[in-house]
Order: structure tokens, then C-alpha cells, then sequence
């Protein structure tokens, strides 16, 4: 499984962090480039225990469900909405907010390298360490992708 833990996804995902512009057009969803980078500030945030935030309990706990929600099935583009938690900071100025989510990826990547912890998932419930790690790296690709970095 692909993480953000490993030094080399890591980069690449920053790289692509660094290409994303304040204008760039969404391939779909309702987000604009700033407001997607304060979701996954959230997203981050949540991950490291920053906001706390009540594990899930349904059906997306299932261990069989869950995988297969997070790594194996595609994500529908535009037509899941997200828990509010995910959707609390605002968008500020750009490149402070850029900042903060490069700074936030690379302490949940180093703290994955350092075994963790994390927190429970609001939706997925407590996942271990390197599914936390492949989360990260595949819900800030689907995003990333949104924009076309």
C-alpha cells in the first residue's frame, strides 16, 4: 500500500502542493482550489488529533467495507458530501494557507514514520497506522486531481 509516510510520495505530493494555483479550474466537485486546501488542513488536522472529533460507528467501520471503500473501490467525483468537521477552516490568504497544509502533511508523514498515533476516523473508525498513511496520500491525490496537479 502507497503512504504518505514513504519520503518519496511525500515529496512528490508537496511537489504538487506547489503547483496548485488559486485559479485553477475544478474538474468537478464544488470546491475551489483554496477552500480544498482548508479541507484537507481539516483532514489533517483530524488525523493528528488536533480536532478532536467522534469515531465513526457504521457501517464504514466494517474492517471487509472499510478497505474496500478506502483503497480498492473508485471515489465518486463531486457526489459524497463530507462530514462538517472537514469543512471548518476558512479560506484566508493563499500562500499562508498553503503553508499550513505543507507543514500539516509533513507532520502527519513523520509521525507516521514515528509509528504514529492517530486518531479515530470520523467516518472509518480507528485505522492503523498505515491505513491512516494510505488514506492521507489517496484522499490529497483525489483532490489534487480535482485540479489537474
Amino acid at each position: 500500500m502507497q503512504t504518505i509516510f514513504d519520503p518519496a510520495n511525500e515529496r512528490a505530493t508537496l511537489a504538487r502542493l506547489e503547483r496548485l494555483t488559486p485559479d485553477a479550474p475544478a474538474r468537478f466537485g464544488k470546491f475551489n482550489a483554496h477552500r480544498m486546501m482548508c479541507h484537507l488542513i481539516d483532514a489533517s488536522l483530524i488525523a493528528l488529533g488536533d480536532k478532536p472529533v467522534r469515531a465513526g460507528t457504521g457501517p464504514l467501520t466494517f474492517p471487509p467495507l472499510r478497505y474496500a471503500m478506502l483503497f480498492l473501490l473508485p471515489w465518486p467525483k463531486g457526489k459524497v458530501k463530507t462530514h462538517k468537521e472537514f469543512l471548518e477552516t476558512k479560506p484566508a490568504e493563499f500562500e499562508a494557507d498553503r503553508a499550513r497544509l505543507r507543514a500539516l502533511l509533513a507532520q502527519v508523514a513523520q509521525r507516521g514514520r514515528d509509528g504514529g498515533p492517530f486518531q479515530p476516523h470520523p467516518a472509518f473508525g480507528r485505522l492503523s497506522v498505515e491505513h491512516w498513511g494510505g488514506l492521507v496520500l489517496r484522499h490529497v491525490d483525489h483532490h489534487f486531481a480535482q485540479f489537474g496537479v
